[in-house]
């Protein structure tokens, strides 16, 4: 009997226990974080920093993370973007968009739209203007300046070309007005033949070599690349026509990365304090959801010195390992990569020449292939390119 009565009673202060604890939990407050690629450097950096500073003020974070920010048909597209409409706009006290890393066409647009009609807390924009909801960005504009000035005044570099981003994209006109302006101040004319935009991918760094090779142009003496990606892009270039980097010529890029430090020569850039702007960006929040007016984020990008533009890695981290060369392969794990949905899009195509394309765009995920078979059904012997077959489903 006594230990009846005592199991009822452990049993209703167990109930009354865990009713405390769900209504401590219900009562937490929940912060939505939208962001493509969660475990890219600059996105994982801000997101370790805004965490600790969340959970440190007792609040929790859902992220709501797209797997790959680029994807290569509509379909799987409008799939990565769906992952936004679970936010259940009831349950969360303030929202975060780290814009620039939703690539997809119109997905970080549609959100904003979405959370304007129907949520009703603060919301705050990272590294990219938006026309709803304030926006914060780090300084792009002091390293890029900065880092021309190197050039000039500790490589003696006079005609320096800039390899920009996209045209209208914040980022690329303050990084490319930071290049003139360091050019001005040392007095050097900047010809309009001298600016080459790009994309801020690898492919841009290829084209940039290309039009300063072309007709015979004498090379310039350095090359400023928007960030690291077209940087690397452009010495695999100059590589491939027997163009030495640095002896050659200089090159530096911007938002130094794991694999601009880990290159032959690593590249000289600016590290973007990430994580220490995440930690900002929870502040300015919190501020903003109580009115009050947010300082300004002061940190400047660290400058890293690596062996690209003629020094020898005075500030840049040391590495066990660095790359044989410069290769532009982002898939570590070659065709086994996680990434890598070769198979899903090659089944998915009904036409010839959509099959053969999508082998083509794989095909710099297979290295030291002497040969390449394709096995396809059979009603496929005869056809041309121009015949479509109807396809329901995967066959």
């Amino acid at each position: 009997m006594y230990s009846e009565r005592l199991m009822i009673n452990l049993c209703i202060e167990i109930n009354h226990l865990l009713k405390e604890g769900i209504c401590m939990i219900e009562h937490r407050k929940r912060i939505a974080l939208f962001v493509g690629q969660a475990d890219e450097s600059y996105q994982s950096r801000f997101i370790s920093g805004f965490l600790k500073e969340a959970f440190s003020q007792g609040y929790d974070v859902c992220i709501f993370s797209m797997y790959r920010k680029y994807q290569d048909t509509r379909e799987r597209e409008q799939g990565e973007a769906n992952i936004f409409s679970l936010m259940n706009p009831e349950k969360f006290d303030g929202a975060v968009i780290l814009k620039d890393s939703i690539q997809t066409e119109n997905a970080a647009d549609s959100l904003e739209l979405y959370l304007k009609d129907f949520f009703d807390n603060r919301i705050v924009v990272i590294e990219k203007e938006s026309d709803l909801f304030p926006s914060i960005c780090t300084d792009c504009y002091s390293a890029v300046f900065d880092l021309v000035t190197h050039l000039i005044e500790v490589h003696g570099c006079k005609d320096i070309a800039y390899l920009s981003g996209k045209k209208w994209h914040k980022h690329s006109k303050e990084r490319l007005q930071a290049y003139r302006d360091a050019m001005a101040k040392a007095g050097l004319e900047v010809p309009e033949s001298r600016i080459i935009y790009g994309d801020f991918w690898y492919q841009s760094g290829e084209i940039c070599a290309e039009e300063l090779l072309a007709d015979g142009k004498k090379l310039p003496d350095a090359v400023a690349c928007a960030n690291d990606q077209m940087a690397i892009g452009l010495c695999k270039a100059f590589a491939e026509r027997g163009i030495r980097v640095p002896e050659d010529i200089a090159v530096i890029g911007y938002d130094s990365t794991i694999e601009g430090q880990t290159s032959p020569k690593p590249i000289t850039s600016a590290l973007i304090p990430a994580e220490e702007f995440g930690e900002y960006a929870f502040h300015f929040l919190m501020d903003w959801i109580k009115g009050k007016i947010p300082d300004s984020f002061k940190l400047r990008s660290k400058i890293l010195l690596g062996e690209s533009c003629g020094c020898n890695c005075e500030s840049m981290p040391h590495y066990q390992i660095k790359r044989d060369d410069w290769g532009t392969d982002i898939s570590e794990e070659r065709y086994h990569s996680v990434f890598n949905t070769m198979d899903e899009n090659l089944i998915m195509q009904s036409s010839v020449q959509e099959y053969l394309s999508t082998v083509y765009s794989y095909v710099y995920q297979i290295h030291d292939a002497k040969e390449f078979h394709l096995c396809i059904s059979s009603e496929w012997k005869s056809a041309s390119q121009g015949i479509h077959h109807k396809n329901n489903g995967y066959p």
